[in-house]
C-alpha cells in the first residue's frame, strides 16, 4: 500500500482543518464607537457655533450677556437664563421679530428655542 499523502500525525490534520474553518473574531475595541461619538460631538459643535454667532448678531447685547446657549438637538436650541425676568424679556424679544432675525442668520435649522431658568 502506498503511503498516504499529507501529514502522518492525525492531530496535525485536525489542526489544519481548524485553521481553515475557525474564523478570527473581530477586534473587541471601542474604536468604532469612539469615532462615531467624536463625529457627533464635532457636528454638534459646528451647529452650536453657527447658532452662537447668529445669537450674538440677533439678540441685543444687554440681553445676550445674560443668556447661555446650552445645547442644540433635533432643531431645539436650549437657552439658559438666570432669572424669570430675563426669560420674560427674551421671550418678548423673540416674539417681536427677534426669532426671524435669528433664524435668518443661523446656518443650522432651528425649529424652536427652549428657555430654561436656572444656574
Amino acid at each position: 500500500m502506498p503511503p498516504a499523502s499529507g501529514p502522518t500525525d492525525p492531530f496535525a490534520a485536525v489542526a489544519q482543518i481548524r485553521e481553515r474553518r475557525v474564523r478570527a473574531r473581530p477586534a473587541q475595541t471601542l474604536e468604532r464607537e469612539m469615532d462615531r461619538a467624536l463625529a457627533d460631538v464635532k457636528r454638534q459643535r459646528r451647529s452650536i457655533a453657527g447658532c452662537a454667532a447668529a445669537w450674538r448678531h440677533a439678540v441685543p447685547p444687554e440681553l445676550a450677556e445674560r443668556t447661555s446657549l446650552e445645547s442644540f438637538a433635533r432643531g431645539v436650541l436650549l437657552v439658559r437664563v438666570p432669572d424669570a425676568a430675563t426669560r420674560f424679556h427674551l421671550d418678548r424679544f423673540l416674539k417681536a421679530g427677534g426669532w426671524s432675525a435669528f433664524t435668518r442668520s443661523c446656518s443650522a435649522s432651528v425649529k424652536s428655542v427652549r428657555i430654561v431658568v436656572g444656574g
